[in-house]
């Protein structure tokens, strides 16, 4: 028994790939060339391998900011010696206060670990004057 014919290599011809940024830039010059597919394989990997590393920056940014506190968390009555976080946010003189800072243990309108929300009001009536 003969070994099975072994078919040529295709041969393609790239058209395209003049666009800018890193797959034109690495495929500069190729315009109209006829590449085989091992020579397609290179380029692909390369092409790969330069968007991971583009994409790369864009990554690590999106896992920060998925691990972040998320929004704002009640976290009543400010207590002295509390461990409160960025997002944490106390009443305090009844006035609300949100935290800022990464970690704060300060008092609220001392500096700049804590920021004013809502102010405290007037006190309301007492209730007998209703109409």
């Amino acid at each position: 028994m003969s070994a099975p014919a072994v078919a040529p290599a295709k041969r393609l011809k790239l058209t395209g790939v003049g666009a800018p940024g890193p797959v034109g830039s690495l495929m500069a010059g190729m315009e109209n060339d006829l590449v085989d597919g091992a020579a397609l394989a290179g380029i692909l990997d390369m092409v790969i391998s330069a968007f991971a590393q583009a994409l790369h920056p864009v990554i690590r940014r999106i896992e920060a900011l998925e691990a972040a506190p998320k929004g704002l968390q009640y976290c009543g009555v400010w207590r002295d010696g509390g461990d409160y976080l960025r997002g944490h946010v106390v009443t305090k003189g009844g006035a609300m206060w949100c935290c800022l800072a990464d970690h704060s243990r300060s008092t609220p309108g001392t500096d700049a670990s804590f920021q004013l929300c809502v102010k405290s009001g007037r006190d309301g009536k007492d209730g007998r004057d209703l109409r």
